[in-house]
């Protein structure tokens, strides 16, 4: 019996990129920490008394956290890009691989006896007709001599009659 073809496996591309525990837990800790100094700028903006000045160190974290969280959201941007890329990429494989046990089911019918018996009987009844043809003693077309055979075979030799019935189903 053949070997179904391995399929092959993802590449670097399509695998999902996650680092490990550790590197989620640091992208956790930056966003967690950006987000407290944003907070705390806030904060200390909020308790100053109006007429007053905000440092310039304030100003600068301030400015600076909200410049990392802009860089932190497009980095997200692109990993999302990425997993998705390699989601569709796994659809594509799943769909290749149920169209793959599809043709494995037909090649093993091709294969089967009730196929190759089926296809002896339609080839020996094509074969008939050619002969008779060039030897003049029929002027029927295939359709019709082959129509003619058929009901023959059901009322006189039904092993001979299933084999091409269920060749025809088949196809």
């Amino acid at each position: 019996m053949p070997q179904r073809p391995p399929i092959a496996p993802p590449g670097p591309d399509e695998k999902l990129a996650y680092a490990g525990l550790a590197y989620e837990l640091f992208k956790v800790s930056v966003i967690l920490v950006v987000v407290a100094v944003f907070s705390v700028t806030v904060i200390q903006t909020l308790r100053l008394p109006a007429s007053s000045v905000v440092p310039l160190w304030l100003q600068n974290i301030y400015y600076a956290a909200n410049t990392a969280v802009a860089l932190v959201a497009i980095a997200a941007l692109f990993y999302a890009k990425k997993q998705a890329e390699a989601a569709l990429r796994q659809a594509e494989i799943s769909g290749n691989a149920s169209k793959a046990e599809v043709y494995q089911a037909l090649f093993q019918d091709f294969i089967s006896p009730i196929f190759q018996d089926g296809a002896e009987e339609a080839k020996r009844l094509f074969l008939l007709h050619e002969a008779r043809l060039r030897a003049g003693l029929t002027t029927q077309t295939l359709g019709a001599f082959c129509a003619e055979q058929i009901t023959a075979m059901e009322s006189g030799d039904f092993q001979r009659f299933r084999k091409l019935a269920n060749f025809l189903t088949f196809l």
